[in-house]
């Protein structure tokens, strides 16, 4: 326990937390090492940090992008949910943050307490919601992207189009953990795959953790060895355990966020990207602007800020299957189709749409 303290002052003293208490920081006092700055952002990341090659990683891109603009970023990694709480009140309570991005639906029980006690302050919450009036979230629609690689793993099966493929028509999905926004991706994963291919069969299975990518290979081969040869990670740093596990069992994954194709250039066909980099930059500008309100900004495909990335995977998809994916996307942007947000309601979808 000791040692965990000790780590965590630590980075906050690297991030500049705690300079007001530890004196001078590198010989500088804090308000004369930001002085100049057009503004100052604290960024704490997901409990799988920067690195992960995926939500965290985009976020922090699209931040770091401002830095060009005078922009200063302080980023701090909390290794366990524990930590966010700390993170939030230590980054608050120095007042001299124009924004405190939180990323991850995970710091949403921390920030609906924290905020309350900062009410002057604005914070910036990633992948959930809370409302307050100095909370700006930041959303968006999970379902979308799980829709748009559960489409393509459907007609894949369907048309048994790539050489992997078995006979079993089986396609599976690892989750980070067994919670609302993993859920919805787990839901337009599985109404995409049945709308097109009602003969398929769908698997899922939860990590329990975006950290443990020894655990998601464990439960990836499970899933390879029961039939399933498509399989979509969807569980941040975990996910880089399923990449491991398709390579060992020969099959296909789908990644998130960011392209993750060259994890497993020859297994993984596509990523589902989030444009979390241009819209988190879009964010940063309007902060900085004041332009910046409380409440909550959602994207999706009728933003243009959801795509399919093909590029650095050596697995081939038709220019024809790509198209076909294409029109059943034109449906959700046209409001066609209004996708299931959670899996108790897949089955209707698939009902109304037969």
């Amino acid at each position: 326990m000791k040692n965990r303290a000790m780590k965590m002052m630590c980075m906050l003293l690297a991030a500049g937390l705690l300079a007001g208490c530890a004196g001078k920081a590198g010989g500088e006092d804090k308000k004369e090492k930001n002085a100049g700055a057009a503004a100052q952002f604290g960024f704490i990341t997901g409990t799988g940090g920067l690195g992960d090659k995926n939500m965290n990683d985009a976020s922090y891109e699209g931040i770091k992008a401002l830095e060009s603009d005078n922009v200063k970023i302080n980023v701090v990694e909390p290794e366990e949910k524990s930590d966010y709480e700390n993170m939030q009140r230590l980054f608050a309570d120095t007042g001299e943050y124009n924004g405190i991005f939180c990323i991850s639906f995970e710091q949403t029980d921390a920030l609906s307490k924290v905020s309350a006690e900062f009410p002057q302050q604005r914070f910036v919450l990633v992948d959930s919601e809370v409302e307050a009036d100095n909370v700006t979230n930041v959303l968006f629609r999970p379902e979308e992207t799980g829709f748009q690689l559960g489409v393509l793993a459907g007609l894949l099966e369907k048309e048994n189009a790539l050489p992997l493929l078995n006979e079993e028509q089986r396609i599976g999905f690892v989750g980070g953990s067994d919670s609302p926004i993993i859920n919805q991706f787990a839901a337009g994963y599985k109404a995409g795959i049945l709308l097109v291919n009602p003969e398929a069969a769908v698997d899922i299975a939860y990590v329990g953790s975006f950290s443990d990518p020894s655990k998601a290979t464990e439960i990836a081969n499970g899933l390879y060895e029961n039939g399933c040869d498509i399989v979509f990670a969807c569980a941040g740093g975990s996910g880089l355990g399923v990449f491991t596990s398709a390579e060992k069992m020969n099959g296909y994954a789908f990644g998130i966020e960011v392209n993750q194709n060259d994890n497993a250039p020859d297994h993984i066909i596509a990523s589902g990207l989030r444009l979390w980099n241009a819209v988190m930059s879009d964010v940063g500008k309007k902060l900085i602007a004041g332009e910046l309100e409380s409440g909550t900004l959602t994207y999706g495909l009728a933003e243009e800020t959801l795509e399919i990335g093909y590029e650095g995977s050596n697995v081939e998809v038709s220019d024809s299957l790509k198209a076909e994916v294409d029109t059943y996307m034109e449906k959700v942007v046209s409001e066609e189709y209004k996708l299931p947000a959670n899996l108790d309601d897949v089955e209707q979808f698939l009902e109304e749409h037969k």
